[in-house]
């Protein structure tokens, strides 16, 4: 709520820890996810909006009730998510180029539909950035090899900064946006910066992908072995995605599983939200017999299956005046 975070036990209902963000006037939080550090601790990424139109990423302990790490951007933030090791650290083999050197992957979206992963460097348990004097970031070529990706780690962290690497940088120009369903194809959006914002984010381990939701109703997957992007769905609706569901078929021979993506207006009144069910193809499906997750690889295509307007109780029942109106929350 505004500046004020909370953390509440869902079984008892009691207040764990708190914290209220005291810079730069009246901050505001916009975004939030958990995270597993190694070693099993668990901290919350805030993201925040500044009265200075930029943007901060600080991280919480839940156990000490204190932000101990703050990272300011140009733009305010508007979705974070965990990538890769910092969720899973046996997984950062997956992250390809210099993103495969950082200590703590979170992906991050601000306004203007910017999408950058950022290196939160837990390897240094003694490093602080207070919210009051931030970190800032350094922006670096995503195809570094590892010598250099090590060499600007070490710079960033002397100069107190913290490398960043923006996906998808080439559709940004001159305060405009264009987005993209495939990379040989003409844009089918393109609009102003401050017309669209990153609105949802979700990675896939299971293809390495980071799926990003767009304020305009479309979203994109980028792969994150080379972070270029795989493919893009269409602008079906014009109401901001807001959720991602991943849904595998079970015992199905083919190379395939199921996205689900919802859109919904948080502001405007009178539009409902909508449920679409995509299909998303791969070339290999690659099976373990230990109980590994499944991994998909070589993304081809995107197709969407089901879409069903939340109007009315049921499928089969004409929506009524009260019905025109509903949210997604979860």
């Amino acid at each position: 709520r505004g500046p004020a975070l909370e953390v509440v036990n869902p079984v008892t209902g009691l207040r764990q820890a708190a914290w209220r963000f005291r810079c730069e006037g009246q901050p505001t939080i916009t975004a939030v996810c958990e995270a597993s550090l190694e070693g099993g601790k668990n901290v919350l990424v805030v993201g925040l909006r500044l009265d200075s139109g930029e943007g901060l990423v600080a991280l919480f302990d839940p156990i000490l009730s204190r932000v101990f790490k703050a990272i300011k951007f140009p733009k305010h933030i508007t979705a974070l998510e965990g990538v890769g090791s910092l969720l899973e650290p046996d997984e950062e083999s997956l992250l390809g180029g210099v993103v495969a050197s950082f200590e703590g992957c979170v992906a991050v979206g601000t306004q203007g539909g910017c999408v950058y992963l950022l290196d939160i460097r837990v390897d240094d348990e003694n490093e602080e950035f207070s919210e009051f004097q931030p970190s800032s970031i350094t922006l670096v070529n995503p195809a570094v090899e590892a010598q250099a990706a090590e060499h600007a780690r070490c710079v960033a962290k002397t100069d107190r900064k913290h490398l960043c690497v923006q996906l998808g940088a080439s559709d940004h120009s001159r305060g405009s946006f264009k987005y993209f369903t495939n990379t040989s194809d003409r844009p089918v959006a393109h609009v102003y910066e401050s017309d669209v914002y990153v609105s949802a984010l979700k990675y896939l381990r299971v293809c390495n992908c980071l799926v990003v939701g767009y304020s305009i109703g479309g979203f994109q997957l980028f792969d994150l072995a080379n972070h270029t992007l795989a493919v893009g769905s269409n602008v079906d609706v014009k109401s901001p995605v807001t959720h991602f569901s991943f849904l595998e078929p079970e015992n199905d021979p083919l190379a395939c599983f199921f996205l689900w993506a919802a859109s919904a207006e948080s502001t405007k009144q009178g539009l409902p939200a909508t449920l679409a069910m995509y299909q998303l193809s791969f070339v290999t499906k690659l099976s373990h017999d230990d109980g590994t997750p499944t991994q998909y690889r070589g993304l081809t295509g995107i197709n969407c299956r089901f879409f069903h307007r939340l109007m009315s109780p049921s499928l089969n029942e004409a929506p009524s005046e009260s019905d025109l109106t509903s949210r997604v929350i979860a």
